[in-house]
């Protein structure tokens, strides 16, 4: 697919792309024993102001959600120590349908996954 600048600058509002400058020197044509130049690559200022201006729009819809990771407990202390207790007096309880349950959702997702 070509996209013409023309299209670059209504979809994004950025600036065409233009052809790299030229050393001052020129290159001599590669061949089969030499390796090609790197490829060179101008990013214009709208471009990289666009991309400044995404990034910021995109740390601020994220900053509530990064504060609450942040802020949440590694653990559960509350539900680990019942748990604890429960194993310890040896009134823990899983029912099989639980179990069950939770194994073919397991197997779904590795079949997804794949």
């Amino acid at each position: 697919m070509r996209i013409t600048s023309e299209e670059s600058i209504r979809a994004y509002g950025v600036d065409p792309v233009s052809p790299a400058k030229s050393g001052s020197g020129s290159t001599p044509p590669a061949t089969a024993n030499t390796a090609s130049p790197a490829a060179r690559v101008e990013v214009s200022d709208s471009a990289k102001a666009l991309a400044a201006s995404h990034t910021a729009t995109l740390k601020a819809q994220t900053a509530p959600f990064l504060a609450a990771v942040q802020a949440a407990p590694d653990t559960r202390d509350a539900l680990v120590s019942r748990l604890k207790t429960q194993v310890e007096s040896g009134t823990y309880k899983v029912a099989a349908s639980d179990i069950a349950e939770q194994a073919i959702r397991r197997a779904k997702a590795d079949n997804i996954s794949e």
